[in-house]
């Protein structure tokens, strides 16, 4: 592959950025339907990533391989996060992924990150040994979880009000206390659209908060640790299926046992779907 030119994404056209990520995704174990503008939305906005810290490789004219890239806040550290590796099938094996995570490991030093992080879904083995040789360990795995049925619990007469945003980010240090993945982070639902914060106050203290969009995906669940087991939980639950008209409840957790047992016992179904996170520290 002597032909093989690195060059960042700010200096190419997000027509081209598209094409490597679409072939390089082509044989996938989930099948990417998205649009230009949807990838584009995506990925260089909630996601995180920038151009001019992500990079394209090129065969010639051809865009065969792209690595997107963005500095994150991560478990409250400076993080060079990987928003997506793909490679063109017939280019694999043939270096061009690794001189991609060569540079994007130089754009994390230069921003003196403390640490590179990304995700790989379960079953792609071939990927986890790729990162694991860059030294690259996993750290945390993620979880996904479905409602179907709620669950009948005892009625409690529990108000749960629409909330402003302002009131979840006062507790941002407790909230941090216990890891969270990425697409969960406060940050990255800052930047999406249609999202919806629900809580239970008294007094204009926070007891319990929850956050989710229309179509029934919960980023967020939250009970203070006093006021956990007074049905606040369901309460919010019942919320989330009153406001957005959806049966079928979706959420992702972050290897934490109490959230995990939580959605087992209102009835939340463990997926065979999960990823790694995988971590890497910068000295």
């Amino acid at each position: 592959m002597e032909n093989i030119e690195i060059v960042k994404c700010s200096e190419v056209s997000d027509e081209d950025i598209y094409l490597a990520f679409k072939e390089g995704f082509s044989d996938y174990i989930i099948k990417f339907e998205l649009s230009k503008d949807q990838f584009l939305k995506r990925f260089f906005g909630a996601e995180g990533n920038r151009r001019d810290q992500s990079h394209i490789a090129y065969d010639m004219d051809r865009p065969v391989g792209v690595v997107l890239g963005g500095v994150i806040t991560y478990d409250d550290i400076k993080t060079f996060r990987c928003g997506t590796l793909s490679v063109v099938p017939a280019y694999r094996r043939h270096g061009v992924g690794r001189m991609l995570m060569e540079r994007h490991e130089e754009i994390g030093r230069k921003n003196r990150c403390q640490m590179m992080m990304l995700e790989v879904i379960s079953g792609n083995d071939r990927a986890v040994d790729f990162y694991e040789k860059l030294g690259y360990e996993k750290a945390y795995f993620l979880r996904y979880y479905t409602l179907k049925e709620l669950r009948k619990f005892p009625d409690r007469t529990i108000e749960v009000e629409e909330i402003r945003p302002e009131i979840i980010r006062r507790i941002k240090p407790i909230l941090n206390e216990t890891h969270i993945n990425w697409q969960n982070s406060l940050d990255y639902i800052d930047k999406l659209e249609g999202i919806k914060y629900f809580g239970i106050t008294s007094r204009s203290n926070l007891y319990s908060f929850i956050i989710f969009d229309d179509k029934g995906k919960i980023y967020r669940m939250w009970t203070h640790p006093g006021h956990r087991r007074e049905g606040h939980g369901v309460a919010m639950l019942h919320k989330v299926i009153e406001v957005t008209g959806k049966q079928e409840l979706y959420m992702s957790v972050s290897s934490n046992a109490g959230i995990s047992n939580f959605l087992r016992r209102f009835g939340f179904q463990k997926d065979n779907l999960y990823q790694f996170e995988m971590i890497k520290p910068l000295i």
